[in-house]
């Protein structure tokens, strides 16, 4: 779909101007900022609150230098995006590990000006996830295992050892089977 498709569909919606699609991203759960080519912070969506602690009315208009020194980013942070890499994880100040993408915008060919978008998405819940996953699939290991020393344990029942050595050959042949 081009761009005059998605204008006409949003105009449907009464999404019209600049202010209504601003209004939209608002409702984003990711946080979603935008900054110049001078790292100035021009525009954080209310989920910047959830996610970074701070207002948005606290964050817009301060730079990315500034928010490096106050601790809502990290400088290794900013780093990775001016190398060219976009994708990466962050852990901010409030404990929240957000996984940012970014990438410049550029706002006229005719300049060197431009935008850098991100979005924040908080990873925590993810990770906590993948944490119990995990957990669930050491202790069905550790069951599975259990199972399988029972079901060899019974399949060796009706057998009678008189010697220590049989009964030696015996638990082996219980844990191989």
């Amino acid at each position: 779909m081009d761009n005059k498709a998605l204008i006409n569909i949003l105009r449907k919606y009464d999404i019209n101007t600049l202010e209504d699609l601003l209004n939209v991203l608002d409702c984003s759960f990711d946080a979603i900022i935008l900054n110049n080519k001078e790292n100035v912070i021009i525009y954080a969506s209310k989920a910047i609150e959830r996610i970074s602690g701070a207002s948005r009315e606290y964050i817009v208009g301060k730079t990315v230098e500034q928010l490096i020194d106050e601790g809502y980013i990290l400088n290794q942070t900013i780093k990775k995006i001016d190398k060219g890499l976009s994708n990466i994880n962050h852990v901010l100040q409030t404990g929240v590990t957000a996984f940012i993408t970014s990438s410049k915008v550029v706002q006229n060919d005719n300049t060197d000006d431009y935008l850098v978008f991100s979005n924040y998405r908080e990873i925590n819940e993810l990770q906590d996830l993948a944490n119990e996953l995990r957990e669930v699939s050491r202790k069905s290991d550790h069951y599975h295992k259990e199972l399988i020393e029972l079901r060899g344990e019974s399949a060796m029942d009706g057998i009678v050892a008189r010697s220590k050595s049989m009964e030696n050959l015996i638990k082996i042949l219980k844990k191989v089977a």
